[in-house]
């Protein structure tokens, strides 16, 4: 009975892994999308862009980026 749970929860957390990176790639292109919309100064796209930012904060550049 053991086995049967531990193979459920596996199988839980790695659909749970899935969606996640399903729903983050979406939330990228959005971001990406008002972005532009932004750059192009789309009537209230930059509010939009600006709040978003705070939640993809990018790559570290060279300078931030911490030494191996």
């Amino acid at each position: 009975m053991f086995r049967l749970v531990e193979q459920l929860a596996s199988n839980i957390d790695d659909m749970s892994l899935l969606c996640g990176s399903d729903a983050y790639v979406s939330s990228l292109g959005f971001y990406n999308s008002i972005k532009q919309a932004a750059k192009m100064n789309v009537p209230n796209a930059k509010p939009i862009y600006d709040e978003l930012q705070k939640r993809f904060p990018g790559r570290p550049t060279a300078k931030q980026a911490e030494p191996v």
